[in-house]
């Protein structure tokens, strides 16, 4: 093999990769999303609520969707920072 076609082989992958990763990125972005549209849901649903026992059970769907949301953001900064890395190389 020629040294062209080791470098478009490079190339290739390289391209592959990056369009992985951003299959990847729009996916964490979509699950951030629904976090959110969760997390307004419930807090509406914790105010027009009486009962404790949901009350609770709103509270505590809340702390879970935002602990979601967060993992899912440090993998979204993770992925931006993996496909700048192969951008650079």
């Amino acid at each position: 093999m020629s040294f062209i076609d080791i470098y478009n082989n490079n190339v290739k992958r390289k391209k592959e990769e990056i369009s992985r990763l951003k299959k990847e990125r729009l996916k964490y972005v979509g699950i951030v999303s629904d976090s959110g549209s969760k997390i307004l849901r419930a807090k509406q649903q914790a105010n027009s609520t009486k009962s404790q026992a949901t009350l609770k059970s709103k509270l505590n769907e809340i702390t879970r969707e935002e602990k979601k949301k967060v993992m899912q953001k440090k993998r979204l900064m993770n992925m931006t920072k993996k496909s700048q890395q192969k951008k650079k190389s």
